[in-house]
């Protein structure tokens, strides 16, 4: 609420000061519109730690040449007291304009890194219902330790699309994602969705357990999506160190 508060005054301060510009039509008064519009214009572009040094050189820089004008000039005071007034008016607009732009940019940047935070704690995809890839390999890495200790066989399915196309990549993800839950143990088996495809960790079974699995998505799979031959293509690991399932997991990012 302070953040917002101080965003719209400082944005009330800054039309303020272009309104004095416009009518008090001090000398330069153009060229401080033009070094303001290419000022806002170059520092939208800009990263943040680069902002206060280019106002900076703009404030300097514009005060250089009209002390060099009053100076070569030998203008009359009240002449030189209306230089400073425009130097003043550029000063702080550029001043208000980079303390907006560095609490925006700010603002920006502290919500992705909440939007990313959120989302890696978030346990399932909204749409599909599988676990994330973050809360996938958490729960991977303890079944893993799990097993090691117990001398049980764990093994990863993955199912990788053959579509490029992201609308038909999608809708077959979804139907895809619905044929797994309906194949494998609820109580013992996880899956997690990538871009590319899907991925199920089946644990406390052996190579043939992996293959009733996989023939019960098969045969699910002819019958949703009328087809001969999947629309995906297969392969099954066994998992010796947890390090297998994150490289799958970043390889089909």
């Amino acid at each position: 609420m302070k953040r917002s508060i101080l965003i719209n005054m400082v944005i009330v301060a800054m039309i303020s000061i272009l309104g004095v510009i416009f009518l008090t039509d001090l000398p330069f008064y153009k060229l401080a519109l033009i070094l303001i519009a290419s000022s806002i214009l170059l520092l939208s572009f800009s990263s943040i730690q680069y902002l206060f040094p280019i106002i900076i050189s703009v404030i300097l820089g514009f005060g250089a040449f009209l002390t060099g004008y009053a100076f070569l000039a030998a203008h009359q005071e009240n002449i030189q007291i209306e230089l400073m007034y425009i130097h003043l008016l550029l000063t702080a607009f550029l001043l208000l304009y980079w303390v907006l732009v560095h609490y925006l940019k700010k603002t920006v940047n502290e919500s992705n890194q909440l939007y990313e935070k959120v989302k890696s704690l978030e346990k399932y995809d909204v749409t599909t219902k599988l676990l994330t890839t973050h809360e996938f390999l958490d729960q991977s890495k303890i079944v893993q330790k799990g097993a090691a200790r117990r001398n049980e066989s764990l093994w990863l399915l993955v199912l990788e699309l053959n579509h490029e196309k992201k609308t038909t990549l999608a809708t077959l993800k979804h139907k895809l994602s619905q044929i797994v839950f309906s194949s494998i143990r609820e109580e013992y088996d996880f899956v997690t969705a990538t871009n590319k495809g899907i991925l199920i960790l089946v644990q406390n079974t052996n190579e043939n357990g992996v293959e009733v699995v996989l023939q019960r998505i098969h045969s699910k799979s002819h019958t949703v999506f009328n087809q001969i031959r999947p629309p995906y293509q297969y392969k099954c690991l066994e998992i010796i160190s947890i390090q297998q399932i994150i490289e799958e997991v970043e390889e089909k990012k």
